[in-house]
């Protein structure tokens, strides 16, 4: 999976881990899923921080077509937990302990499935992500501010990968 989360910032990709159960034999879909995120750097000429993201989201979505290919459009409630580490401050600025905020966001995508065995299938999404409460990360010195970090309101979303029906 990978998405751009900050302006000036590169692609962020990582690995997700997500459970789906198909409600009483229906076409419904619900599903938990929780991202695991290498951290991003941002740097300004006197100080380095680093954000760390634990996405996890809840999702419903609805299965249309066949078997052996289905389009699964769904929505998505996130909640990602956005630590900022400061690595590196240089004089006159302090480093500020760490500090964790959440990100609240709605999710829309659609997901493509193809059955490659009976309990095997190639996956591929594409969607948005609209944060609900998107803030910035800044340095401040009297009135003087720099931003570092000025996260997106709508973030890209893609997923390719395998998925394993259980039973």
């Amino acid at each position: 999976m990978g998405t751009i989360v900050a302006r000036d910032s590169g692609w962020q990709s990582g690995a997700r881990l997500s459970l789906g159960f198909r409600v009483a034999r229906s076409r419904w879909l619900l599903g938990a899923a929780y991202q695991f995120l290498p951290p991003l750097r941002a740097e300004s000429s006197p100080v380095r921080t680093r954000l760390s993201r634990h996405p996890a989201e809840l999702t419903l979505g609805v299965q249309l077509f066949g078997e052996s290919f289905r389009l699964e459009p769904e929505l998505a409630f996130v909640a990602d937990r956005v630590r900022r580490e400061t690595e590196r401050a240089d004089s006159p600025l302090v480093a500020t302990p760490p500090e964790a905020r959440w990100l609240w966001a709605v999710s829309a995508r659609i997901r493509a499935r193809w059955s490659l065995t009976p309990r095997l299938s190639a996956v591929a999404a594409l969607g948005a992500d609209f944060v609900l409460n998107p803030f910035d990360q800044v340095v401040a010195e009297a009135a003087t501010r720099a931003q570092l970090h000025s996260l997106l309101a709508v973030r890209p979303f893609t997923e390719a990968g395998l998925a394993l029906d259980l039973w």
